[in-house]
């Protein structure tokens, strides 16, 4: 694995605290946080150093289709 992935990973509690904030269901929180980190396997290429993978993920997080995304996604049927 490497590096940059496993210090994500790691700072997990960091990152979904980060969504929290912005979203207040948790559920939906932790979507968004595993879209982000799909997006951040599939945009490695974009990462310049490893010293930067925090920002970048950051950068990821508060990308506005990352949060529509997962409230659509998981809206409760009326």
């Amino acid at each position: 694995m490497n590096s940059w992935i496993a210090n994500l990973i790691d700072q997990r509690s960091l990152f979904l605290a980060f969504v929290r904030r912005r979203v207040k269901d948790a559920s939906t929180s932790e979507d968004i946080l595993q879209i982000a980190y799909s997006r951040a396997i599939s945009q490695q290429q974009s990462l310049k150093t490893s010293g930067s993978a925090n920002a970048w993920f950051f950068r990821i997080l508060r990308m506005p289709s990352s949060i529509t995304i997962a409230t659509r996604r998981w809206k409760p049927a009326r």
